[in-house]
């Protein structure tokens, strides 16, 4: 079954496709972009990992290292605000409430940051592992007649 789109709807969908690979870019949220689309974040970002499969690899990097700096930035600022509140905790006093959470949401940007550049490089990837050798393995079906099922 061949591509039943108009050459028009087909232009207006390369041109949001496009339009969403930038913006992503620039960093802007699933959210706004699908608000702008009038579709759900879910389906802006289906339609970048449409588009991002015919971008060149050169331009993926660029991307991945544009993301990277935007995440440095971010731990940045993160660090700083560790960093304000630091000489309260260095004169032993007890942190107001608003500073203590304040506290554990910096912690918790961080731990967010550190997850999004695990993911940008791949480092979460899961490990394959190859078992060799001899290894005999036995099945055991419980709970099934199995001369009912022949």
């Amino acid at each position: 079954m061949g591509n039943t789109q108009s050459p028009a709807t087909r232009e207006a969908s390369q041109h949001r496709a496009a339009d969403i690979v930038a913006r992503r870019r620039r960093g802007e949220r699933w959210e706004d972009i699908g608000a702008d689309y009038g579709i759900t974040k879910q389906r802006a970002h289906q339609i970048w990992v449409k588009a991002m499969k015919d971008v060149p690899v050169a331009d993926v990097e660029a991307m991945r290292a544009e993301s990277a700096e935007r995440l440095d930035d971010a731990l940045s600022r993160c660090h700083a605000v560790l960093e304000n509140l630091n000489p309260l905790v260095q004169m032993g006093k007890e942190l107001p409430y608003k500073d203590q959470q304040l506290l554990l949401m910096t912690l918790k940007e961080i731990r967010s940051i550190e997850a999004q550049r695990a993911r940008l490089f791949g480092l979460e990837a899961p490990v394959k592992s190859e078992v060799t050798g001899t290894q005999n393995v036995r099945y055991e079906v419980v709970g099934v007649d199995l001369e009912a099922l022949s």
